[in-house]
């Protein structure tokens, strides 16, 4: 079944139906598994890359938590920007988790939501000194099918994507 609802942005739409509509249940080869590689931009400048994949209304927890949308997690990208930080004071997380959440409502477009949870660690055993999580306020999306998130600090950019979950 392809994303639950319109979200009003024909590129996004369409990223959303890629990821919410598995190639067959279950995909003939690990590497038919839908998913959207994602780019999360810090002020124009390539932070994070990584992969998402649709979560289904009610799978998370709480309000906003349960609403359906987008999960993922990416690496620190290499670049110029990046390693300036590195070597100066106050190093980047080495990865960052990426939820966003679209909520229907009465006239288009879907209201979007994001959270980010940047990490020190891959998978820190609970959320202590090894995290820190970002509060965003303003998300929307552009005319291009990109997340803007408290813009002009954060964009994420989507691209429809297979990947090998596990050997065949």
């Amino acid at each position: 079944m392809p994303f639950p609802f319109d979200v009003g942005n024909p590129t996004m739409q369409d990223l959303l139906d890629w990821v919410a509509l598995p190639a067959q249940p279950p995909p003939p080869q690990g590497r038919d598994t839908h998913a959207l590689r994602f780019i999360l931009r810090k002020n124009d400048a390539a932070r994070y890359s990584g992969l998402m994949f649709f979560r289904p209304q009610g799978a998370g927890g709480g309000g906003v938590g349960s609403l359906p949308g987008l999960n993922g997690t990416g690496d620190l990208v290499a670049n110029t920007v990046v390693c300036q930080e590195i070597s100066g004071v106050g190093s980047p997380a080495a990865h960052a988790k990426v939820n966003i959440m679209f909520r229907r409502r009465p006239t288009l477009p879907a209201l979007v939501f994001a959270t980010i949870t940047f990490f020190v660690r891959l998978l820190p055993d609970s959320l202590d000194q090894g995290t820190e999580a970002v509060d965003t306020s303003n998300c929307s999306m552009n005319q291009f099918g990109a997340i803007d998130i408290d813009p002009p600090q954060w964009q994420l950019r989507l691209e429809k994507t297979t990947v090998l979950l596990r050997s065949p």
